[in-house]
């Protein structure tokens, strides 16, 4: 997890570059490991950096191309970024870094907005085509890394989270209504609405353009896409099966240890095989119990996939009487109503770990 962050004065005024540092700075909780921000004059760019693929400064964002004309921040991993960087290199292309973010930016170089679909992965980023002073914002195919702007008639920012957006003096608040009325019924806003009226996430799946005036948006992943087919049930229960290792394995690609939280179910046991399976060294497995959940006890069946997968196995104890602290602490992070309860334990799991390892597939 990274953080993004970035202004376009559409009236062509300077950027403030404290305002891009304060935005930048309260991110600091998704990217610990190192942060900057860069200026050309009425854009600015700022990233707050965890290591996970090549962890050399060298990876460090913004991160531009050798003839500086193509800059990009970028919050996520590109599983199949090695194959894209072999073909990009039998054209011609040379990389000074290990890291998929070189390969994106590389990529949209050689192949412009179109190599958004190429990508296999999570990710929200921005870059920034200094020839035709041009920024082009993308989110994966289904909107796992978040991505917020506001945009007026002199000025567009954008962020990873509403916080950061906040820092910005020209941010409007209004609460809105329509987005309220979703919450209330659904659990949470739809769609690209926020709780705050003049405040969007970018859809899944989508781009946008932002030149001068001009602001354009264009769709390059739709789930309505997704061709229907006529399969046995077998047939889909291993196409499923293969599809589910498949993503796993690539899901290991790393330069930090790797861990899964592992529940006992299907779903996280499924994980544990396939990852066991693939994963260079002794994966780490984790099992969590809380004091205040008197229902079935999920640490004994967790157990026994651990030792079924010769998993590094740790059981973590949590418990309920800080709750209070962590619902406030939760609604500070969300920036909006949110409605799923099941963030209260795996945010008392992950605060247990987090010194522990970075990277958890769950």
């Amino acid at each position: 997890m990274c953080g993004i962050s970035g202004i376009y004065n559409l009236n062509q005024e300077q950027v403030d570059e404290q305002v891009l540092l304060d935005m930048n700075n309260s991110l600091v909780h998704r990217g610990p490991d190192a942060g900057n921000v860069q200026l050309w004059g009425n854009i600015g760019l700022g990233h707050r950096r965890l290591s996970i693929i090549d962890l050399s400064d060298s990876a460090n964002q913004p991160m531009q191309l050798s003839d500086g004309d193509y800059n990009i921040v970028f919050n996520g991993e590109v599983y199949n970024f090695l194959e894209i960087k072999k073909e990009l290199e039998s054209k011609g292309y040379h990389f000074k870094t290990n890291s998929d973010t070189e390969v994106i930016l590389t990529a949209y170089q050689e192949y412009g907005e179109s190599c958004f679909k190429m990508f296999n992965g999570m990710f929200a980023l921005a870059i920034y085509d200094i020839n035709h002073k041009k920024l082009v914002l993308a989110r994966d195919a289904f909107g796992i890394k978040p991505l917020y702007y506001f945009k007026s008639k002199d000025t567009y920012f954008f962020a990873s989270e509403i916080k950061a957006l906040k820092k910005h003096p020209k941010i409007n608040l209004e609460i809105s209504e329509q987005a309220l009325t979703e919450y209330l019924w659904f659990g949470n806003p739809l769609g690209e609405n926020t709780i705050y009226k003049y405040v969007n996430e970018l859809k899944p799946g989508s781009y946008q353009v932002i030149e001068k005036d001009l602001i354009r948006e264009e769709m390059f992943f739709s789930v309505n896409q997704v061709a229907e087919v006529e399969i046995t049930e077998e047939q889909a229960i291993e196409r499923i099966s293969e599809l589910l290792e498949k993503s796993v394995k690539r899901h290991l690609i790393s330069d930090v240890p790797v861990g899964v939280f592992l529940s006992g179910g299907i779903d996280s046991s499924a994980i544990t095989a396939y990852a066991s399976k693939h994963y260079k060294g002794k994966l780490k497995t984790y099992s969590v119990g809380f004091d205040f959940d008197k229902g079935v006890n999920e640490l004994p069946l967790a157990k026994k996939i651990a030792e079924k997968y010769d998993t590094e196995h740790h059981e973590v104890k949590v418990s309920g009487k800080d709750i209070i602290e962590v619902i406030e602490k939760l609604v500070d992070a969300h920036d909006e109503p949110f409605g799923d309860a099941a963030d209260i334990p795996l945010y008392l799991l992950t605060a247990k770990l987090k010194r522990e390892i970075k990277v958890v597939l769950k």
